[in-house]
Parts: structure tokens; C-alpha cells; sequence
């Protein structure tokens, strides 16, 4: 009775012990995009998508940032993952923190435009709480005069690949606004002229 009780004990415990192993069922290694992620405040945040002349778009930085689709769900994207990470094969338009503009491709009807925008063009309004970024960088737009259309660039909300589409041909209008919870607002505006380009 004694031997069936103690081999009773034992087996749990090497079943048990046999989960414990780390073993992420895809193939995954650890610190790829199965590891444990959690927002990270302005003071937490290190790191960028590219350093030393590599890129880590689509992946981890060297630090505690994120340059990955899904870093705006966890809120720890590197703040230059917007202008470093223009993953589409579409046209682009960068917005660089030299204030220069560049555009890559052809701007036509119909065409989802990537917006990489460095968020040190704007870093007036900044803040976090609870590890949560609480700012924003978002691109106002409108083509040819039409209803002025939203897309969040950086900061809380911004995707790796932010976009707009070009509805129709004209003017394509543009202009950014960075906010945070606590009232502030500033404006990348080309001295109030607004960004200009033309959709073919």
C-alpha cells in the first residue's frame, strides 16, 4: 500500500515536470514575437529599427522596443518605426527629421500611400501613464479640397505601416498634429502652407 501511495505522488510530479520545459509549439525562438510583451513608458523605451547600419523591421530592436506590425497593439514600438519600417511596395511619402519630404512611387487615384513620418519632427507633446503612451502624432488629409480624413503616424494607435488612400485626383493635402491627454497640441504644418502633392 505504502510503494502504490509513493509511486501515486511521484508520477504527477514527473508529468508536471515535463511541462515545465520551454517549448513554444511553432518553432518560435524566445525573444521573438512569442515573448512576453508589455507596454513601456518614454523612460523604458529604448532602441531603433535601424542601428549601425542594420535594420530590425518586422522584428525586436537591439533594445526594448518593438518594430513589428503588431507593436502598436502592445504599445512598444521604437518611436522611428513609422519612418524606418515602410514595409509596403506601394508609394510612400517620408516625412524625415531633417523636415525634408521625400516621395517614393508614382501618387495615383486609388492608391494606398504609406506615411512615414519621424516622430522627432514633433516632440513637443509627450507623456505616459501606467506604461501607456499618451501622445500622439496624426496626419490630417484631404485630396482636391474634399472632407479632411485622419491616420495616426506615431505614438499611441500608430501601426508600423500607417496609410492613407488616394480617393480621387487633385491636391493631396497634408498636415500633422500632435496631442496628448493633458491638453497639449502642436502642428507640423509647413509654417501653415500645409504639405502638397500631386495625384495623378
Amino acid at each position: 500500500m505504502l510503494k502504490r501511495t509513493a509511486f501515486a505522488l511521484i508520477l504527477p510530479l514527473i508529468v508536471l515536470g515535463g511541462c515545465a520545459s520551454h517549448d513554444p509549439g511553432d518553432g518560435s525562438e524566445p525573444g521573438t514575437a512569442n515573448e512576453d510583451r508589455k507596454p513601456l513608458g518614454k523612460a523604458d523605451s529604448s532602441g531603433s529599427c535601424e542601428a549601425d547600419g542594420q535594420s530590425y523591421c518586422g522584428g525586436k530592436s537591439a533594445g526594448s522596443c518593438w518594430c513589428d506590425e503588431g507593436c502598436a497593439n502592445y504599445g512598444d514600438c521604437c518611436a522611428d518605426v513609422g519612418s524606418a519600417c515602410a514595409l509596403s511596395s506601394g508609394p510612400s511619402i517620408s516625412f524625415a527629421s531633417d523636415w525634408s519630404e521625400t516621395v517614393n512611387g508614382e501618387l495615383t487615384k486609388g492608391a494606398e500611400v504609406t506615411i512615414a513620418y519621424d516622430p522627432e519632427r514633433l516632440t513637443k507633446c509627450r507623456g505616459t501613464q501606467g506604461g501607456y503612451q499618451q501622445w500622439a502624432i496624426t496626419a490630417q488629409y484631404r485630396v482636391d479640397g474634399g472632407p479632411i480624413e485622419n491616420v495616426v503616424v506615431a505614438g499611441n494607435g500608430a501601426s508600423a505601416e500607417p496609410r492613407i488612400t488616394l480617393s480621387h485626383r487633385g491636391d493631396l493635402e497634408l498636415w500633422f498634429q500632435n496631442t496628448n491627454r493633458w491638453g497639449c497640441v502642436a502642428y507640423d504644418s509647413n509654417l501653415g502652407a500645409n504639405y502638397h502633392f500631386d495625384v495623378n
